[in-house]
């Protein structure tokens, strides 16, 4: 549990030392939620899979909903493939336009237990298309790392952390390379086939003049595996 705690401390550290550096960009706050479910389509080690994630994101100005169904095929206990369609909605407070984006993305996950370790990594790609524009495509990596308090108890450190790429500068004006990157940590709760995530995300955005907009997130995440 001390070495958990420790581990803590020494993110929130990194968090606070970040927080220092970016002061001069803007901020602003937001609260982000999610269910995330997947499901085996047979008990057999490898198989099939059905994978679907929704999202509520609440900002200063316009509330975002996303939904992603998805499709997979378990390589093994610990790597599997995927494939699935994004609808990514931004709907606008006042007179605002709303964007509506839809998505094709493919990943490959991989996660595995190393002690009282949980630790995941997925790479995926999207495909991205909005009405009027031209298609673009995105690169993204996530590292998760639990750490339980206790071995055998349901409750954990939860951090994650995800760069996302732009292939290109895409044609509603955001630039190649660096994207955004989002950096969570929270406490987990798990309690048979559910797991409750619960914590703060930092994100940073690359805006089209190369600034940075931070966000601060209180965000809550609830996991469903079968």
């Amino acid at each position: 549990m001390l070495r958990g705690l420790g581990t803590l401390a020494l993110a929130m550290l990194c968090i606070v030392r970040a927080e220092r550096t970016a002061s001069a960009d803007p901020r602003e706050t937001a609260v982000w939620s999610a269910l995330l479910l997947t499901a085996k389509a047979s008990t057999e080690r490898t198989g099939p899979s059905v994978w679907l994630d929704a999202h509520a994101r609440r900002g200063p100005t316009s509330t975002t909903a996303i939904v992603r169904p998805g499709l997979g095929y378990r390589l093994s206990p610990t790597t599997s493939l995927w494939g699935g369609y994004a609808y990514v909605g931004a709907f606008a407070d006042g007179d605002a336009d709303d964007v509506t984006e839809h998505r094709a993305w493919q990943q490959i996950l991989h996660q595995d237990t190393l002690g009282p370790l949980l630790f995941q990594f997925r790479g995926r790609v999207e495909q991205r298309f909005r009405s009027d524009e031209s298609p673009a495509l995105r690169l993204r990596a996530l590292a998760r790392a639990n750490v339980s308090l206790w071995q055998g108890g349901p409750l954990a450190i939860a951090s994650w952390n995800e760069t996302f790429v732009a292939v290109g500068r895409t044609s509603w004006g955001s630039p190649a390379g660096f994207d955004q990157n989002r950096l969570f940590l929270g406490l987990a709760l798990a309690a048979g086939q559910v797991r409750v995530e619960a914590g703060y995300t930092g994100i940073s955005v690359r805006r089209a003049d190369d600034s940075l907009l931070h966000q601060h997130a209180p965000t809550l995440w609830v996991f469903f595996a079968y």
